[in-house]
């Protein structure tokens, strides 16, 4: 299941990323697309297979928030790694604190946060 989400989370937030690139689709835009395409896909699958449903619309929403990140403050590697931060601290978080208000966009941003500093360390050396 953590490969499943890892795979899900790095999705949510490399096409949130790439379509956010279009000059006519803002970040929102790209973000609430790319959650109900996965939200969607995510029910179909999940009358096939059983799956966690909430748990994953979730990850995949929260992921997605990481894909509206800016062009030219990450690139799509480092996106990649904030989105396995970020699939690992909801794993561990969502039992705790399940239900909880900004937690998504707190854990993204968290997620975030240690590849702006190594990014902000580079630049200074």
């Amino acid at each position: 299941m953590f490969i499943f989400s890892f795979i899900l989370a790095i999705s949510s937030t490399l096409f949130t990323y790439q379509w956010a690139k279009s000059p006519k689709v803002s970040p929102t835009q790209s973000s609430a697309f790319v959650s109900l395409f996965l939200f969607l896909l995510l029910f179909f699958l999940n009358k096939i297979v059983p799956l966690p449903y909430e748990e994953l619309c979730a990850l995949s929403f929260g992921a997605s928030f990481i894909g509206m990140s800016s062009p030219t403050k990450a690139t799509p590697l480092q996106l990649v790694i904030a989105a396995i931060i970020f699939s690992m601290m909801f794993h561990y978080l969502s039992p705790r604190y399940w239900g909880i208000g900004g937690a998504l966009g707190f854990s993204a941003f968290v997620s975030l946060l240690p590849i702006h500093i190594i990014r902000l360390i580079k630049i200074k050396s």
